[in-house]
């Protein structure tokens, strides 16, 4: 069995490491990339939702689980999966609440360790470590730019027209 794991915005691949380990210890074979912009991945010109889409690798999938913009992006392709798992998708950013948005996502980009640290004492030492790892690689460029490629985001109607079962 195949499963894709899609992170979200200011991560990186790395942060799916307890599902990615869990569906391993099932006998899934796990797929996680670093969407352009982030972690390890090449920067991009463009930063559209279909354009991280397309830089996924190709399915069929057996499964395909996405977090905030990587829920976005698992509808867009949910055509190659079997089941779709959405965690807190993003399936529309209002045109009144971009700015907003964009400003608290760029503003996490800034925090220190020690912020990060302080604010969220239930993380464990892993997952602490890795998020302050993710924000450090993501391009600052990458996070405004997803705002601004995606001046009509909403997969509303998408999500709506999915065939596969959704979680």
């Amino acid at each position: 069995m195949k499963a894709l794991l899609i992170h979200g915005l200011s991560s990186n691949s790395s942060t799916w490491w307890r599902v990615r380990d869990a569906l391993e210890d099932n006998g899934w074979d796990v797929t996680t990339p670093d969407l352009r912009g982030h972690g390890t991945a090449d920067r991009a010109a463009s930063y559209a939702l279909e354009d991280y889409a397309g830089d996924l690798p190709d399915g069929p999938f057996d499964l395909i689980v996405g977090h905030s913009l990587g829920g976005a992006i698992a509808v867009l392709r949910g055509h190659t999966t079997r089941r779709l798992v959405l965690i807190d998708p993003v399936l529309e950013v209002r045109a009144e609440d971009v700015d907003e948005i964009k400003a608290e996502q760029l503003d996490e980009l800034a925090l220190t360790p020690e912020t990060i640290r302080a604010s969220k004492p239930q993380w464990s030492e892993k997952d602490l470590d890795l998020k302050i790892t993710a924000v450090a690689q993501v391009d600052p460029t990458a996070v405004e730019r997803t705002f601004s490629d995606n001046p009509t985001w909403n997969v509303l109607e998408a999500a709506r027209a999915l065939t596969v079962p959704t979680l």
